[in-house]
């Protein structure tokens, strides 16, 4: 008696059929899938690569397919230097290694026909083995006939090894059609909605939809909403938005998360049990995302807070933070590690968390699709929550008010963020945004400090020293230098900021017109906007100053050089005053430092300069020492400045 199928044995059945589905209704050229009524887990597959004889492999998919790879075996006798005997040693068919979930059976076979048509094979010790000479030199070259083996299952080999197979194992084993109802009633198609022609587009091949997008403009209209759409479906279960609860996976550590943003379905994470994402990168965590109105209604309520209260839980806050500040965190960690990929040399980012396989590290498109991601998951909760965007706007007043400390704003990043929500509530045209840029800019540079003068920043204890002059283009080049990673993050914010905002393109800005907006694009940007936000990026980079830093912050009146130069000094004592920082040399000590880097500084009366050798003191509130120093410099002050991240006061 058959055992009754599981959940988990349905939604795998469901997919190995529509992986031999899709290989045997739109077949690839040089392959060829043959079916067996009697067994759809044990199946043929013909390759015929470019010149060569056609070879026989047999594909067993087993229980826990796509979860696993398939078995491949080559039955054809062939001259390859990764085939040994009957098994294909290819990365692709192996666990752990190139094989992933994502890859469907015509995805295999179409690598598996390039494998056997390639002249060079690159083999894991890093050598590549022309195939010719391997094949002049093999002792078995003039016994090689693919041709030879016979199969008794499918018939290749035989006279009538072409015929057509037959696919009643898939039509019995694919749900019903139901049983033939009378023909639907007409109407000329110029006379249907664009809902309707959206449904249409959405039933079409890509093939046919191309061709129906060139004879017909309502069509090639459609084609620009129903492409990006044709994407977003779980890479395991290949199930659209339409049929499953779509979201993505999270790792978080040491208060940071983490995503590469493939899209997956809860029921892949919770039934599956997959952890892994398309490149490897593990993932403990699932965070539904909107996508579309009727999508955002299924996975809102339970689902979305289990969700966040699952990571918030992970994240170990020294102190309690709510599901919209794991969102800020979340926006602000994509927007670190986009920065990161566009500052840090190969070598320092080799050392990040398996950087060498993210792709969302090394692409800025994936960041811009994750960033608005996630903008459109904290748009959909603020509308749902008017109190989100009232405890924003509090924030914002109590921080333009004057509580800017670390206790009250703890990471500054999360404030151009929130004022995200604030710039859409207020229709785009907040008095006071400027006013925010310029504290919020204060208020990096004021955190900044320590790690502009400790050893474990970028040692320039000498600027501790404050001049009497009204100007001082060391202290603006190096105050700028000093802290420039975290200054380009800032840059990064804001240039995010604006991204989402021009997002919005019609009528008047609000909550609901910018959630109705998302969910027409289904939270995909736009044509060209990657590319756009790319050209940015490189402009962000070639930012050394900061008078170009805050024209990138959309600050329209710059102050005067002397002003400005002032608020810098200003910002030493004011990190002393409030703990940040303390004062680790005498004015003295800090004079001698700074002569030797500037000779020509000008010297407050009476204070003389003291030379220093030795160990350093700290800079940092609580430690005694920091690192040698006689003149020399420390690290370069890569700890993200300003506090924007939760490494900023690490001892």
């Amino acid at each position: 008696m058959a055992q009754p199928q599981t959940h988990q044995t349905r939604l795998l059945a469901s997919r190995r059929l529509a992986d031999i589905d899709e290989l045997v209704s739109k077949p690839y050229p040089g392959i060829e899938l043959r079916v067996q009524d009697a067994n759809v887990a044990e199946l043929c597959l013909v390759l015929s690569p470019p010149e060569q004889k056609p070879l026989h492999l047999k594909i067993h998919l087993g229980p826990d397919y796509p979860l696993s790879p398939p078995t491949v075996s080559i039955q054809s006798s062939v001259e390859h230097p990764n085939i040994f005997g009957s098994y294909i040693c290819a990365s692709i068919l192996n666990d752990g290694e190139a094989y992933t979930p994502a890859y469907t059976l015509k995805g295999i076979a179409i690598q598996l026909l390039s494998f056997f048509a390639s002249d060079s094979i690159e083999q894991d010790y890093g050598a590549v083995i022309n195939r010719s000479d391997y094949s002049k030199y093999s002792e078995h070259r003039f016994l090689v006939d693919p041709t030879a083996y016979t199969c008794q299952d499918c018939g290749f080999g035989k006279d009538n090894s072409g015929a057509a197979m037959s696919m009643n194992a898939i039509s019995n084993a694919l749900p019903s059609a139901g049983a033939i109802v009378a023909a639907p009633h007409t109407c000329p198609i110029a006379e249907l909605s664009d809902d309707m022609l959206l449904e249409i587009c959405e039933k079409l091949e890509t093939e046919d939809l191309l061709r129906a997008a060139s004879a017909w403009e309502p069509f090639r209209r459609m084609l620009h909403t129903i492409t990006p759409t044709r994407n977003l479906r779980c890479f395991t279960l290949k199930k659209g938005f339409k049929e499953a609860n779509l979201g993505i996976g999270v790792h978080a550590e040491r208060g940071s998360l983490q995503s590469e943003f493939d899209l997956l379905s809860s029921s892949a994470f919770t039934t599956l049990r997959v952890r892994r994402s398309i490149h490897g990168l593990y993932f403990e965590h699932w965070l539904p995302l909107p996508l579309s109105q009727a999508h955002w209604h299924r996975v809102r309520g339970s689902l979305l807070n289990d969700s966040l209260d699952n990571i918030r839980r992970s994240m170990t806050q020294s102190s309690p933070i709510t599901y919209v500040q794991v969102l800020y965190t979340f926006m602000n960690d994509v927007v670190v590690r986009l920065s990161k990929a566009a500052s840090d040399g190969p070598a320092e980012v080799a050392r990040s968390r398996d950087a060498q396989k993210s792709t969302l590290l090394h692409a800025s498109e994936k960041a811009v699709e994750s960033y608005l991601s996630l903008f459109h998951l904290l748009v959909c909760m603020a509308h749902d929550d008017p109190t989100i965007v009232t405890a924003a706007r509090g924030q914002l007043d109590r921080f333009l008010g004057g509580q800017v400390d670390k206790s009250a704003v703890p990471n500054v990043g999360h404030l151009l963020i929130s004022r995200l929500l604030t710039d859409i509530d207020s229709g785009g045209n907040a008095e006071n945004a400027e006013d925010v840029t310029i504290a919020i800019v204060k208020e990096a540079v004021t955190r900044n400090v320590v790690w502009m003068l400790d050893a474990k920043g970028a040692g320039m204890a000498e600027l501790s020293y404050i001049e009497p002059s009204a100007t001082s283009d060391y202290r603006l080049r190096k105050t700028f230098d000093a802290s420039r990673t975290s200054y380009q993050l800032l840059m990064f914010l804001n240039l995010m900021r604006r991204f989402v905002l021009g997002t919005h393109t019609k009528g008047a800005l609000t909550l609901d017109s910018m959630q109705q907006t998302l969910f027409r694009t289904h939270g995909v940007p736009g044509p060209g906007v990657a590319a756009g936000i790319a050209q940015s990026i490189r402009q962000i980079q070639k930012v050394d100053n900061f008078v170009d830093f805050l024209r990138a912050m959309d600050v329209k009146v710059l102050p005067k050089k002397s002003e400005f130069v002032n608020f810098l000094k200003k910002t030493v004592t004011e990190s002393m005053e409030r703990g940040y920082s303390k004062w680790a040399l005498t004015q003295e000590r800090a004079l001698g430092l700074r002569l030797i880097v500037e000779p020509g500084v000008e010297r407050v009366e009476g204070v003389e300069p003291v030379s220093f050798f030795g160990q350093n003191p700290s800079f940092f509130p609580g430690q005694a020492h920091g690192r040698q120093t006689g003149g020399q410099r420390g690290g370069r002050g890569m700890g993200m400045g300003m506090g924007m991240g939760r490494g900023r006061g690490r001892r």
